[in-house]
């Protein structure tokens, strides 16, 4: 299911409420970055995420242009074309609020 988007479309931590992930949430997200970073750099180039998203994703290319400005918006000016496992994690964070059950 996916989430609604934010009022305003602010994806920011200050809009957006937390869950805390189970187990088995936190390894899909884990097991999702690791598709865009094989290398286990611990962050991927803003292009792979987006290659990414086109290759597993079902999303719209508008969609997908709205998730990687909210996953890089959380990491202010020093993003420097690159999303960080932290960011990716707490971008998901913020969305699983909104989920009620994994399947």
């Amino acid at each position: 299911r996916r989430a609604p988007v934010p009022e305003g479309g602010d994806w920011s931590p200050a809009a957006c409420s937390v869950a805390e992930l189970s187990d088995r949430r936190r390894e899909a997200i884990k097991a999702a970055f690791r598709r865009i970073d094989p290398a286990m750099r611990g962050w991927a180039a803003m292009q792979d995420a987006l290659v990414g998203l086109q290759r597993f994703g079902s999303l719209t290319p508008a969609e997908q242009s709205q998730v990687l400005h909210a996953i890089s918006s959380g990491q202010g000016p020093q993003a420097s074309g690159r999303i960080t496992f932290t960011a990716f994690a707490a971008y998901y964070q913020r969305v699983g609020a909104s989920i009620e059950f994994d399947r």
